[in-house]
C-alpha cells in the first residue's frame, strides 16, 4: 500500500538520547485469562438521522475526567462531544488553516490539565482547545519535528502530550530523500505560547524501508513510500504509568522510556514469532478491507509555502487504490508477537498480540502502571480509549457500514 505526502522539503535536525543500563523484567509465559465482560452503555454514529452522528471517519476518541466522550471526525474536520450517557453536547472545528480550524486532523488527547489537543498534519501544528471547545492557540511543529504523519499521540500524566513522528523528508544535494534515522519521540510538556517539544528519543524502524519514489509537480515534490509486506515487524508505542513504551522487534520486548529519554526496563514475555499461514493471509486481507469502511486509511497531504494544507483531491481514488493494494497484498514470512499497543487513563498498558492459532484475532495482555502483568483478554477488540472510571470506546461500523463508536463499561476489576 502506498501513502503519498506532498511536501516542501527541509533539513532535519539530528537528536538522540543516551541509553541507560537496561533491566530485563520477565513477565512469565502462562496467560492468566481475565473474565472481563464489558457492558454496552450506548452507541453514537448508528443513527444517521441525527446530523451530529453522521461521522465520515473516526480518527480517534478520548474521555475527560467526567467521562465525556470526544470523537475526532477527521474528514468532517470537527470534534464531537457526547456526555457519559451518549447525549450530544457540542461540536467544534471546521475545515481551514485559521485559528481552531483543521486541515488533516489525525489524533486528539485530553491532557491532565483539562485541555484538548489535536494534531493536524496539514497545518503542522498541535491545536489546543479548552474542553468546551474554545480555541486557545496553535503550537506550530518545526520541520525538525517531522513533516510526515503522527504514529503515536497521547496525553502524558505529567502534562502535555507525547507523540512519535514518522520519518521526515529532507533535501540531500537537491534530491528529496526519506530520513532513515527512525521515528522521533517528542514530549510537548507545556502548552504555553511559543513552547517547543523536547526530543526524548529516536527509535529506529524495525526493518529498513525500500527507497522512496520521488515525483515532481512544479515547485512541489511527491514522495511515494512503499509500505512493507503485511506482518513485517513495526514500531508500536504506548504509555505505562509515566513512562513511554515502545516495541520494535518481532519479539515481545517492551522498552520503557523515562522523562530523560533513557530506556530503563525491558518487559519481556518468552513468545516467539511463528510462520505465516494462508489462513493468516486471508484473514488479514479481510480485516484491512473491513477497516476501509471506517474511512480511507491513508491521506495525501499537501503542504504549501506558508504551512497551510489542503485535503486530498479525491478520497475515492485513494480508497480504490487501497482496495486494489489489499487484494494483492504481500506478506512477510514470519508473524511478529506484538501487533499493537494502547494505553488507558489509569496508566495501564494494553498489549495486543498475535496467537499461535492461525487466523485468530489475537489476545490482549493488560499490564499495571508499575509493569506487573495482570492478565489476558480473549475474544475482545482493542479499545480506542479507556476512561479513568472504566468506560471503553470502540470504533467500529454500523449496519449501514458507516463509522460508529460503541461505549462499554468494563467490570470493576477491569475499570
Amino acid at each position: 500500500m502506498r501513502i503519498a505526502f506532498l511536501v516542501l522539503v527541509t533539513a532535519l535536525a539530528a537528536g538522540a538520547s543516551s541509553a541507560a543500563t537496561q533491566q530485563v523484567v520477565p513477565l512469565g509465559d502462562r496467560d492468566i485469562v481475565l473474565d472481563w465482560r464489558p457492558q454496552e452503555l450506548f452507541r453514537v454514529g448508528e443513527n444517521e438521522t441525527r446530523a451530529e452522528e453522521q461521522f465520515a471517519r473516526v480518527a480517534a476518541t478520548a474521555f475527560d475526567r467526567n467521562d465525556n466522550l470526544y470523537v475526532l471526525d477527521a474528514d468532517n474536520h470537527r470534534v464531537v462531544v457526547f456526555d457519559r450517557g451518549g447525549r450530544f453536547v457540542r461540536e467544534f472545528g471546521r475545515r481551514g488553516n485559521g485559528p481552531g480550524e483543521f486541515g488533516v486532523p489525525m489524533r486528539l488527547a485530553v491532557t491532565a490539565d483539562d485541555h484538548l489537543v489535536v494534531h493536524d498534519a496539514a497545518n503542522r501544528a498541535l491545536i489546543v482547545f479548552t474542553l468546551d471547545g474554545r480555541h486557545v492557540r496553535n503550537l506550530p511543529l518545526d520541520s525538525d519535528v517531522g513533516l510526515g504523519g503522527v504514529r503515536f499521540f497521547a496525553a502524558h500524566p505529567q502534562g502535555g502530550v507525547v507523540f512519535a513522528m514518522m520519518p521526515a523528508v529532507m533535501m540531500r544535494q537537491g534530491t528529496p530523500d526519506i530520513d532513515t534515522a527512525g521515528l522521533r519521540l517528542w514530549w510537548q510538556k507545556s502548552l504555553a505560547e511559543g513552547a517547543k517539544p523536547t526530543l526524548l528519543r529516536t527509535v529506529p524502524e524495525a526493518e529498513k524501508r525500500a527507497p522512496p519514489e520521488v515525483r515532481r509537480d512544479g515547485n512541489r515534490v511527491m514522495v511515494m513510500q512503499q509500505a512493507p509486506p503485511a506482518f513485517t515487524p513495526d514500531v508500536h508505542f504506548g504509555l505505562l504509568g509515566d513512562a513511554v513504551v515502545f516495541n520494535r522487534t518481532a519479539d515481545y520486548a517492551l522498552n520503557t522510556v523515562d522523562e530523560s529519554g533513557n530506556v530503563g526496563r525491558v518487559l519481556r514475555r518468552p513468545f516467539s514469532p511463528r510462520r505465516v499461514t494462508e489462513r493468516d493471509k486471508e484473514t488479514e486481507r479481510q480485516r484491512r478491507l473491513e477497516a476501509l469502511r471506517l474511512g480511507p486509511a491513508g491521506q495525501v497531504i499537501v503542504f504549501g509555502g506558508g504551512g497551510a494544507g489542503a485535503p486530498p483531491r479525491s478520497q475515492d481514488d485513494v480508497r480504490r487504490a487501497q482496495e486494489a493494494n489489499i487484494r494483492t497484498l504481500q506478506f512477510a514470512e514470519m508473524m511478529p508477537v506484538v501487533r499493537g499497543l494502547s494505553s488507558d487513563d489509569r496508566g495501564r498498558l494494553w498489549v495486543w498480540r498475535y496467537t499461535d492459532q492461525p487466523g485468530q484475532p489475537g489476545v490482549i495482555d493488560i499490564l499495571a502502571p508499575d509493569g506487573r502483568y495482570l492478565g489476558t483478554l480473549r475474544d475482545q477488540p482493542l479499545p480506542s480509549s479507556v476512561s479513568r472510571s472504566g468506560l471503553a470506546a470502540y470504533v467500529t461500523v454500523s449496519d449501514l457500514e458507516t463509522p460508529m463508536v460503541v461505549v462499554r463499561r468494563l467490570p470493576p476489576e477491569g475499570g
